[in-house]
């Protein structure tokens, strides 16, 4: 499985404000991946062990994420940042799938 992500944009609302993100995979091994965001001026490394658990074919165990440079005033904030990247590579990960091309939804 190719764990390389390109870069992507994050938009999260917080306070009834959006922010606008963009992510880089910074760093990739077999154990660990870093991910680089920033903010203006502002930016924050999320190191989380995806690969270790895709690597052991551990599908169904949670991604953790923990920020490892960068300040972050709220931990709501936080959570919130951890819960669209998981969003987002999930979304790459497993696709939705299309059912409208389904055989079973074709006409005869």
């Amino acid at each position: 499985m190719d764990l390389k992500v390109s870069p992507f944009t994050l938009n999260i609302i917080f306070d009834k404000k959006s922010y606008s993100f963009q992510v880089t995979q910074s760093y990739l091994s077999d154990i660990k991946e870093i991910f680089t965001l920033v903010y203006g001026k502002r930016s924050l490394q999320m190191q989380s062990n995806r690969p270790l658990i895709r690597g052991k074919d551990l599908n169904k165990k949670k991604i953790e994420w923990k920020a490892i440079d960068g300040q972050v005033k709220y931990q709501s904030s936080l959570e919130r940042i951890k819960e669209e990247l998981d969003g987002f590579i999930k979304k790459i990960e497993r696709p939705p799938f299309d059912w409208a091309s389904h055989p079973k939804n074709q006409p005869y």
